[in-house]
Parts: structure tokens; sequence; C-alpha cells
């Protein structure tokens, strides 16, 4: 069965008050239950894309289009917590929606139960480690049902737990049809599950194909450090450049 496009940028691009171009007639279209990772330097324009796609500004020229809500979960986790507890902020989406309380109730906990937080449902959100932070937006966004969900940079300020965490919750929302984005330079840490890549470099989109495909690719051309690698020993824990006579 052929699916539907999920989401169509077509000939955008975003030019701000001051001059500057953020992004340079983009177009991509994203399929249905599509897990698509961006990647690019910081500065390359994926957050300026994830406001259009999200509807939070409108570009200069072209087009975006959706189908259906769009949920974000941003590097800052905490600019997204809004209730006291991790149950009273995940109601927060259920309540603004109109739903009865009942249901509300119900659909929160569903949701914290799936992302791993049941147990915390009392405790304060903003005392969450990084990772359940994260897992506690991406709660927020399924307790409203959004079919389409974008990460901003989600391993950001993570430790090792946090981004397992993270990776978890991602490989779930995959595993549920969800269709995912995630914008990232971090591209080591998400790619290996990931459909698409699409590659952002000075606001112009210069890579969409697949994983495959963008590894063969020199990525450093384009502010990525290739993460094909291996570390044999504590001389090659340096991402720095050498000198050759050292």
């Amino acid at each position: 069965m052929e699916r539907a496009i999920a989401i169509s940028v077509e000939h955008v691009s975003k030019i701000f008050p001051n001059g500057t171009t953020a992004l340079h007639d983009v177009s991509f279209s994203i399929l249905h239950s599509d897990f698509v990772v961006i990647g690019g330097a910081n500065g390359s324009g994926k957050s300026v894309l994830m406001s259009l796609i999200a509807q939070l500004d409108a570009p200069s020229t072209g087009t975006v289009e959706t189908a259906g809500k769009v949920g974000l979960v941003f590097q800052d986790a905490d600019a997204q917590i809004l209730g006291e507890t991790v149950l009273e902020d995940t109601l927060f989406g259920p309540r603004a929606a109109g739903l009865p309380k009942k249901d509300a109730d119900r659909i929160a906990r569903t949701t914290l139960a799936t992302c791993g937080l049941s147990e915390k449902s009392d405790f304060p959100a903003r005392l969450l480690s990084g990772g359940e932070k994260r897992r506690l937006a991406v709660a927020g966004v399924l307790a409203i049902d959004c079919p389409i969900v974008i990460f901003d940079e989600p391993f950001t300020n993570l430790d090792w737990p946090g981004v397992k965490q993270t990776c978890a919750i991602l490989e779930l929302l995959k595993s549920h049809g969800k269709t995912i984005i995630v914008l990232t330079h971090e591209i080591e840490k998400i790619l290996g599950i990931a459909d698409r890549f699409l590659i952002l470099y000075n606001g112009t989109l210069c890579f969409d194909g697949t994983p495959d495909a963008g590894l063969d690719s020199d990525l450093a051309q384009w502010g990525i450090r290739p993460p094909l690698c291996s570390y044999r020993d504590v001389h090659d824990l340096f991402w720095g450049e050498r000198d050759a006579d050292l």
C-alpha cells in the first residue's frame, strides 16, 4: 500500500528582517511513519525549519503542509514543563483540549506508562533527570495524539544514561508508526534507525537520501564529523587535528 505524504516542504525560503537568509529554496517531502534525521552544524537552519513545519512561523516564500498535528520536543526540555508534577504536566494538553477530567486522567496515565514514567507521576517535574524530562516532553506530545513529532537536538546536555533513554523513546515512537524528525548534529547517536537522512548547510538542503548514501558522502564539507571511525587506544580519543610531526 502506498503511504501518504505527512509533510510537504516546497521551495521554502526564510529571510529575517535584518536580511539574514536562514533557509534558501528548500524542498522535500516525508511519508507517513518515516523516521528522518536532519543533520547539520549549528546555524545550518535546522531549528528554523522546525518552526516552519510546526507552523510557529511562516516562510518568506514557498509552502509547508502537514497531515495532522505536529508535536515538538525542544532541546531545552525545561522550557516545555508546565505542571508542578509529572502527572499535572502530562494532563495539561488533554485538559486544554477540553476533554472530561476522567478521560484526560486516563490518557495522561497511559502515556506516562508508555514513556516509563508511571512511578514518577507525583514527582516534581523540574527535578527529573535530563533524560526523564525528554520522556516527559514526549508524554505530553503523545497525550494530545500528535502523528508527527519533531525532536530538536534531543541529545543536548545528556549524559550516557540520558542518551540511552532518549534513543529508547525514539525507537518506541518509531514502532508506534509516528512520523519522526530528529534535528541533530550528533548523527552517530541515532542515524542507525533512520529511514531517511537529510543535511542542511548554510540554509540549503545539500543532501537527501538514505543513511548509507549519506555516510558515503564527504560529511565534513557540511560541518558534520564523519561518524564511521574507530577508537583503538587513548591516543584516538581526541577530536582535534594533530600535527603529524608531534
